[in-house]
């Protein structure tokens, strides 16, 4: 196993077997071990993936978001909303597509 150095590299000495923190390209060397993600590095992530993943993550997003309010104006009365059709998939579709258009 390699030998672990401790030395960050930023002072006027330092080991000779430490390595670069910064590689010549611009990125960063550094590791962060046993680090769980964050709600504020969630910005990071839709930066770095591509526009196709982040076009379907956004729609996505919107399919979910819609479908939720649809069980919620189902489940509290359609009949507000719409004349109920009698069928459950259709005034479940019904509700969908009332919450898309607000």
């Amino acid at each position: 196993m390699a030998k672990r150095i401790k030395d960050p590299g930023l002072g006027k000495t330092s080991s000779p077997l430490a390595k670069r923190m910064v590689n010549k390209d611009g990125t960063f060397n550094v590791v962060h071990l046993n680090k769980s993600p964050r709600l504020r590095e969630a910005y990071n992530y839709l930066l770095q993936i591509s526009w196709y993943k982040l076009f379907l993550l956004v729609f996505l997003a919107y399919v979910v978001l819609n479908i939720c309010f649809a069980l919620i104006y189902f489940t509290i009365g359609i009949e507000q909303i719409t004349t109920t059709t009698g069928s459950v998939f259709q005034d479940i579709v019904n509700a969908f597509f009332f919450s898309c258009q607000t």
